[in-house]
């Protein structure tokens, strides 16, 4: 159920943006390894291989619908929520019933009641516009009340969905089956404050790996690494090396605040302390955008180095000061900072600045490095 509040306002570069943060089906994946597999293993292990490729191919196949945008925004709009639904509805069929062999056709059936009581955010809104846009990739559905087909999904109470191979449902049955198997983008099961007061559920916290088609599950149960080639899919060169510049610079200096999952960016120990820094990434093309909240001795670390940051970030600190003059603005503004103004200013006020080239980027690991200098429960 997509949130148009949580992605890109250009969604032509949230199609782009998605499309590159598919993976490609891993070479690795042999009929000899899915034999091993926990998941796999109960089936023949060269129809399992096959299946795979074909699971991967369909899911594939809907990523690119996303790609053939036009110039109307409701267009986009509309576009989106129906490739969504496709993803969402096929995720919820897995999760609410066991893939069936019917002669020598694999199918999804499925029960109308528990699919329409669950509302959460990775399902679909609506089932019966789900099924008759799934239809147009090469599926068909078969409606029952009872023992009786009936036309559609709102006089049914249980149906089966078919493909156009018959190998594809068993290859979609096992790819999800696989993500529900862990939270692969994580160090563990557990992730961030949430986990603290929310259960754990398979059906939320494992879509990740799904929604890129990311099949490298089977390869090894050993969860996913943190990887700054993959995060940066679909950005021009200049951005990516501005993100590799941070990384580095993290990884050299602070390798305990490397964060463990792919698409974090949120560089820190882990949730009890404070980060040393945040790169927004997917929002925008353009640019990335550098997160570093600092206060007290962080602030005043900052003031006294005010020299080394250009107006771009001193904007930032000044964005809540309702005088925006050149005196303000410029590094003679350092005088407003220390008088009696300061901690109504400056208290938990956020600095977030774009980072668009190089030197931008080294503004940010300027930031990051007075925080971890500082250490107000950001390493120790």
């Amino acid at each position: 159920m997509i949130n148009f509040n949580t992605i890109p306002k250009d969604l032509k570069w949230f199609a782009k943006r998605y499309n590159a943060l598919i993976v490609e089906f891993p070479q690795k994946i042999t009929p000899q390894l899915l034999h091993e597999d926990s998941i796999c293993s109960k089936y023949d292990s060269a129809e399992a291989f096959e299946a795979l490729k074909y699971a991967y191919e369909f899911f594939a196949s809907i990523a690119i619908e996303l790609l053939s945008m036009s110039e109307n925004e409701e267009d986009r709009k509309t576009l989106v929520e129906k490739v969504y639904l496709k993803f969402d509805l096929i995720w919820g069929l897995c999760f609410y019933s066991e893939v069936t062999k019917v002669g020598n056709e694999y199918v999804l059936p499925f029960k109308k009641k528990p699919m329409i009581d669950d509302k959460r955010r990775t399902l679909p809104k609506n089932y019966n516009r789900a099924f008759n846009v799934i239809m147009e990739n090469g599926c068909f559905v078969e409606y029952f009340k009872a023992d009786q087909e009936v036309k559609d999904f709102k006089y049914c109470d249980n149906g089966i969905l078919h493909f156009d191979n018959n190998l594809t449902a068993l290859g979609i049955y096992l790819f999800i089956k696989k993500c529900a198997q862990k939270k692969w983008y994580c160090s563990e099961d557990k992730a961030g404050n949430y986990a603290l007061k929310d259960h754990y559920e398979p059906i939320i916290r494992c879509v990740e790996p799904y929604r890129r088609i990311d099949m490298r599950l089977f390869l090894s149960d050993e969860r996913l690494k943190f990887c700054p080639t993959e995060i940066m899919a679909g950005y021009n060169g200049e951005l990516k090396k501005c993100f590799y510049k941070i990384c580095d610079h993290i990884e050299k200096n602070y390798p305990d605040c490397i964060p463990s999952n792919h698409f974090s960016t949120t560089f820190g120990v882990d949730s009890k302390h404070r980060m040393i820094g945040q790169i927004g990434i997917g929002h925008d093309e353009k640019h990335l955008s550098c997160y570093a909240a600092m206060t007290g001795i962080e602030m005043e670390t900052l003031l006294t180095n005010i020299d080394l940051f250009d107006e771009k970030v001193v904007m930032q600190f000044l964005h809540e000061y309702e005088c925006d003059c050149d005196l303000c603005i410029n590094k003679i503004g350092v005088l407003f900072y220390k008088g009696k103004k300061y901690n109504r200013i400056y208290k938990n006020t956020e600095n977030r600045f774009s980072i668009e080239n190089e030197n931008d980027a080294d503004l940010a690991i300027k930031c990051i490095d007075i925080k971890a200098k500082c250490d107000m429960n950001t390493r120790t």
